[in-house]
């Protein structure tokens, strides 16, 4: 169990990097990678209470916040260096938010 903890905890902290574009432990991390394990473990039931727990879902309303600021105001501001949020990004953070 700590294990998982700590592995799926790391994954959120992936994410956080992500978002922020900024490498981690040396290793620049894609959005959409990810998210796409993120997502797939989300769908565990014995997963869901450590990732709410480890900051999932704050991160996942970060990057609705920087894909509405980017894709639907009038003037929209630029996502953080390194940091692509586009339709697929989008799609897996709203099922993970269903997930969840």
């Amino acid at each position: 169990r700590e294990l998982r903890q700590g592995a799926l905890g790391i994954l959120v902290r992936c994410l956080q990097y992500a978002l922020k574009g900024e490498k981690w432990v040396g290793i620049t991390w894609g959005t959409f990678s990810v998210l796409h394990a993120l997502n797939n473990l989300s769908r565990l039931p014995a997963n869901k209470p450590i990732f709410c727990n480890a900051g999932l879902v704050e991160m996942l309303c970060q990057l609705l916040e920087l894909w509405s600021r980017h894709h639907l105001h009038p003037a929209p501001s630029p996502p953080p260096r390194n940091v692509h949020i586009q339709g697929r990004e989008l799609q897996l953070a709203l099922e993970m938010m269903s997930n969840l």
